[in-house]
Formats: structure tokens, C-alpha cells, sequence
């Protein structure tokens, strides 16, 4: 097997061994407290992200006692609260006609819970034929709960999502240090995973299949390139990026426009009269009338050049 290769005795990806639960320490205190406590509480994940790992922690913690019931709703089609409970009691027990007592439910991959067993639930949790209860699903708002279960949830308790640091923290304990996979490479694929544990677990085997059946001890950059398709970015261009700005060029100033801007200057710079007798007003509107007449015939001149040019 390719893992022989690089001299270990068993697949280090493999996930039949649980998932490394590194960064969710206070979520398994938290859990731990609830179950001590006697409450209900909802654990919230993305697939992927240890939901079921967590669960076994719990199995593990009160392994022995034979009062923990696990139920995966992925695995039935038909889930009967009741059932469960009375065939994990035992034959026995029930022989006796005696009841549960300070059970523990753990409801793992929950999308819906019908009414019935929201109210068997409630019943048996108020008699404490259940002691405490782990719900566990991708979304709390998406399961149905009847309102009187819902106000016996103690707390819905989100998992985080992973750093880069942690995700380096899982692969230190499956390969220890071996130099197979670098900082770099474990960033690189932790990325292209999505930071999802589980598929970070079965990229790391993809890759590392991959360089060793390319004769190479170490995950390269460029085997994670070839695997997963990740095209290397290509560096544009700072043109390309910045917004291009389109310069107008202001249209060329007309003669007319020309004389009348001078017109403005002089204007301006004359200083201002007193008030005008009727005979001075008469001789500045026909002074203004003799510059427009020759503004027109200047523009006729300018025309009749153009046209000699082009004609």
C-alpha cells in the first residue's frame, strides 16, 4: 500500500479512527457540563465539521454504565423515541416490568423530529426516565420541535470554524514528524477543503497517494495543483486592474468665442460708472452692435478661407 512507503503500518487519513476534535475544547466541556447537568442541548455543525466525534466522546465518558443511547437518524427510516429506549434498557430489566431511569440520548444527524416523539421526548425527560439529551444537526432553525421540547433546550451550542494553525495541529497528530506534508502544502489544501476537517482529512490522503505513486516522499505544490485543478493565478496587469479614464479633449474655441471673452476682459476691467445719461447708454448699445458686425463679418472671412482650402 502506499502508505507502507512512507513506513507507516496503517492509513493515517483513515476515518475510521474519529476525527481529530483539536480547537473544540470548550464545545466538549460544554457538552460534558449538559450531560452531567440533566439538560438538552443542540450541537450545530456544517457535514464534516466532527459532529459524530464528539458524540463518541460522550459514549466514551460514560462507557460502561450501559444507560446511553446513540441514534443515528441517517440510519432510520422510522424513528420511535420509546423503542429505543425500552431495547437499550434491556430484556431483563424489562422482564421485571421496570422502568428507565437517568438515560442518556444522544440524536445524532437530526433534520426533523415529529410530533409524537417530540412529545415522548418531553414525557420521558419529565419523569427522568431521560437524564440529559444531545441533539446534533447542521441547523437548529430547520428541525421541528414542538414548543414545550424546545423551552427544555438548554443552549445550542455552535461549532467553530478550524484555523490554519489547528488544521497543522491534526496532521502533527496522525503523521507525527514526518516531513510529508509542509506547512505550505497543509495551508494549501486546508484552503481548497473549505476548512471542512473531514474533507481536509481525505485531501491529504488524495495528495499523498499521489506523490508517492510519483515516486516522491513529500506533497509538492505542483501535485496539488494536477489533483485538484487549482489553476496558479495569473498576475495582471496594473492597467487592467485600474478603471480606465477616458480624457475628453475640450472642443477648440470658436473666433465668436474668442472676441466675446476679450469683450468680457475689457469689460471687467473698465471701472464702474456712475449713473449713465440716456446718450451714453444710446452710444455703448450701438458700440456693441458695431463689435457684433464685425464678429459677423470676420466669421464670413473665416469661412470663405475654409472654403478656398477644401474647394
Amino acid at each position: 500500500m502506499w502508505y507502507n512507503e512512507l513506513n507507516f503500518d496503517s492509513n493515517p487519513f483513515s476515518l475510521n479512527r474519529s476525527l481529530d476534535l483539536v480547537g473544540y475544547e470548550d464545545a466538549i466541556d460544554e457538552m460534558i457540563y449538559t450531560l452531567e447537568s440533566g439538560n438538552m442541548i443542540f450541537i450545530e455543525a456544517p457535514e464534516g465539521f466532527g459532529k459524530t466525534s464528539l458524540l463518541k466522546i460522550a459514549i466514551d465518558n460514560y462507557k460502561g454504565e450501559g444507560r446511553v443511547a446513540y441514534i443515528d437518524c441517517n440510519r432510520l427510516d422510522d424513528l420511535n423515541i420509546e423503542r429505543v429506549i425500552m431495547n437499550k434498557y434491556g430484556f431483563i430489566k424489562k422482564l421485571f416490568s421496570k422502568t428507565p431511569k437517568d438515560m442518556i440520548i444522544l440524536i445524532d444527524n437530526i433534520n426533523n423530529l415529529s410530533k409524537k416523539n417530540c412529545e415522548r421526548m418531553k414525557y420521558f425527560f419529565d419523569q427522568n426516565y431521560i437524564r440529559s439529551v444531545v441533539f446534533s444537526g447542521v441547523d437548529y432553525n430547520s428541525v421541528y420541535f414542538t414548543p414545550s421540547l424546545k423551552e427544555r433546550i438548554s443552549k445550542v451550542e455552535k461549532l467553530p470554524e478550524l484555523k490554519d494553525e489547528e488544521a497543522m495541529e491534526i496532521i502533527e497528530s496522525r503523521i507525527g514528524n514526518n516531513e510529508l506534508l509542509s506547512k505550505e502544502t497543509v495551508k494549501s489544501i486546508f484552503s481548497i477543503s473549505e476548512k471542512n476537517p473531514k474533507q481536509f482529512i481525505q485531501n491529504c490522503e488524495k495528495a499523498a497517494k499521489y506523490a508517492v505513486e510519483n515516486y516522491s516522499r513529500v506533497v509538492k505544490q505542483e501535485h496539488i495543483t494536477k489533483i485538484f485543478n487549482k489553476k496558479e493565478e495569473i498576475k495582471q496587469e496594473s492597467n487592467e486592474n485600474k478603471e480606465k479614464l477616458i480624457k475628453i479633449k475640450p472642443k477648440k474655441e470658436t473666433y465668436k468665442q474668442k472676441v466675446e471673452k476679450e469683450i468680457k476682459k475689457k469689460q471687467k476691467k473698465q471701472p464702474k460708472k456712475t449713473k449713465e445719461t440716456p446718450k451714453e447708454e444710446e452710444k455703448e448699445i450701438i458700440t456693441k452692435e458695431v463689435d457684433l458686425e464685425v464678429i459677423e463679418n470676420e466669421l464670413e472671412k473665416s469661412k470663405q478661407n475654409v472654403a478656398e482650402k477644401y474647394y
